[in-house]
């Protein structure tokens, strides 16, 4: 799309949006397709970040089972064993945690999205494509990801994975260019054009992260890939239910990418979140359950709250008071504050 276009292609289940100016535009894309499309690859719920006509991070492209499983394709590995394999396909998808590439248990529900002029929130769930009923590998529970896309150029990304079965490990991947630097829990790449591109992994809160290089891969990247590493999440002890939050930051060489911290709601529906700089972004720890309203406390540095997960042009009352620590906010049902089509409310 051109600059400020917003885009959705239905078939292709892909939302795009972009932003800014010539030199630092930012564009990001998130695809969740039908089982048909692209040979089932393991792309589901895939995300795609370039900023100033150059790719921060994106899914690999190439040909092959390995390449195009879901630890290469900027999404989820989620550990789902099968009981048996009729080709070989199947073992490497298992072997990878990845989204199958044949025969997955059936396309994922259509995206969920709104546009608004200073942001766009994604929200897609990729649990069948995750499931295998002829193997049978059926142990995600769940799997899904919401992105918020602030036009400023930086992305939260909050990712649910759950398993029937503990001790199952879950995996968040994004390719890079060039090799991160891990300091704790952030990983800062130099692309070779001289941007920085930062991941800040807020959860889980005992997350490894990790910047290698990409495996030996048999001739099945495309010629020109200019992905060659990746950056990595995961909590090692492999609970069953994981929640991963990473804030995405693309500056100049001499920029300074804006602050970020966990946000957690108190009581009601359980929300997680990030502040990054003046804003925060919250979102609902489980989209399959209802909502009945939810309290949190942001500092006083916070100018403006975006609340996901809520119903499409739902209507809500949202009351707020100073506390010790910041400013304190409930929403409830009802009243005269209106969610957009993709069930954000933001204030």
């Amino acid at each position: 799309p051109s600059i400020g276009t917003d885009y959705f292609a239905p078939g292709a289940g892909i939302v795009s949006t972009k932003s800014g100016w010539t030199n630092t535009d930012t564009w990001l894309v998130q695809k969740l397709s039908w089982v048909g499309v692209d040979h089932e690859h393991g792309d589901g719920n895939a995300i795609s970040l370039s900023r100033g006509g150059e790719w921060l991070t994106k899914p690999s492209a190439g040909y092959g089972v390995n390449i195009g499983s879901s630890d290469y394709q900027n999404t989820l590995s989620i550990e789902n064993p099968g009981a048996f394999y009729s080709f070989d396909d199947w073992s490497a998808n298992a072997a990878r945690g990845s989204q199958w590439e044949y025969d997955s248990a059936g396309d994922p529900p259509a995206l969920t999205y709104s546009f608004a002029p200073s942001y766009t929130f994604i929200q897609g769930d990729a649990t069948n494509l995750y499931n295998n009923t002829l193997i049978p590998a059926v142990d995600v529970l769940h799997a899904s990801r919401s992105t918020f896309y602030l036009k400023s150029g930086i992305v939260v990304v909050y990712d649910r994975a759950t398993s029937a079965t503990a001790g199952r490990y879950k995996r968040f991947f994004l390719n890079t260019a060039t090799q991160a630097v891990v300091n704790g829990h952030t990983a800062t790449v130099t692309t070779p054009g001289g941007q920085n591109f930062t991941v800040d992994a807020i959860l889980p809160l005992n997350t490894t992260l990790t910047a290698t290089p990409w495996e030996p891969l048999d001739g099945e990247p495309a010629q020109y890939e200019v992905m060659k590493f990746r950056i990595g999440s995961e909590d090692t002890s492999k609970p069953s239910d994981v929640r991963f939050l990473n804030v995405l930051q693309g500056t100049d060489a001499l920029g300074i990418k804006a602050v970020t911290s966990r946000i957690a709601s108190q009581s009601g529906i359980p929300f997680d979140g990030a502040i990054v700089g003046n804003k925060a972004i919250l979102f609902k720890n489980d989209i399959t359950t209802g909502f009945n309203g939810v309290t949190f406390t942001v500092p006083t540095t916070v100018s403006h709250c975006y609340v996901t997960g809520l119903a499409p042009y739902g209507k809500y009352t949202v009351t707020s008071k100073k506390t010790a620590t910041g400013r304190q906010y409930t929403i409830t049902v009802g009243g005269s504050s209106i969610a957009d089509s993709g069930g954000v409310l933001n204030f």
